[in-house]
């Protein structure tokens, strides 16, 4: 008897002893969830999309999966009798394929000047190139042929190049300069702001605290566009006014 109670003492304390290794393996088991299910919850699991995220750095706005778009220079026009400015942009494609400038150009950007005391958008989708008096072929007077048909020859041609940006295809590690389609109608001679996005934490596609950059307002008349848009604009209207 003596040998069964102290065999069964044994196998009792072995027992007890692997019940506790049990636990303990499961409370490891639950502190290690917990661990991994607050890595994930506090973004430490290193899946944050910050680097993925639209940015601005000088004039320039960084897509990091497709490439970059860079303010290049500006044409002063007018609308409605006040100055206004067309906008050159260069694309480039740093993907591994083949884009158009629209596929770079994903977060929307609008144009802000101080005015005052107040910050006030110079830019909008119903003021755009074709919006420049100088294609305005409405407002021309009837009876002057020669007005009419360049107002119809800017029309066409400025059309057709600010559409490029859906249309032309930009190959790997190449660049492209294109019209943009906006129009900037200063309200001040304040330095110009380019916002990406709203500038909302909501906004998760663009990084808020690198989300505008500014353009000095003497620049507006300083850099104009380059010979190569030129060229290829008094093309553009040269071949829309012989149509």
């Amino acid at each position: 008897m003596k040998k069964v109670y102290t065999l069964s003492t044994i196998a009792l304390a072995s027992i007890a002893l692997v019940a506790c290794g049990n636990n303990n393996k499961a409370d490891k088991d639950s502190s290690s969830v917990e661990s991994i299910s607050k890595k994930i919850d506090s973004g430490d699991d290193n899946t944050s999309n910050d680097d993925q995220q639209v940015y601005a750095t000088k004039n320039k706005i960084v897509n990091p999966d497709k490439g970059t778009m860079e303010i290049l220079g500006f044409k002063q026009l007018s609308y409605k009798g006040k100055p206004a400015f067309a906008v050159e942009w260069k694309f480039t494609n740093t993907s591994k394929k083949q884009l158009t400038a629209d596929d770079i150009d994903e977060a929307t950007h609008t144009y802000f000047q101080k005015n005052g005391n107040s910050e006030q958008s110079i830019s909008s989708e119903d003021v755009y190139i074709l919006s420049a008096d100088q294609a305005d072929y409405d407002s021309v007077d009837g009876d002057d042929d020669d007005a009419y048909n360049q107002a119809i020859a800017n029309y066409n041609a400025w059309g057709t190049e600010s559409d490029r940006s859906s249309e032309d295809k930009i190959e790997p590690g190449k660049s492209i300069n294109l019209l943009g389609g906006e129009l900037i109608v200063p309200v001040s001679k304040e330095d110009v702001k380019v916002q990406i996005g709203n500038h909302d934490e909501a906004d998760t596609d663009v990084n808020i605290h690198k989300d505008n950059f500014i353009i000095k307002y003497n620049d507006l008349t300083a850099k104009p566009f380059t010979n190569d848009l030129v060229n290829t604009l008094q093309q553009a209207v040269s071949d829309a006014s012989e149509d």
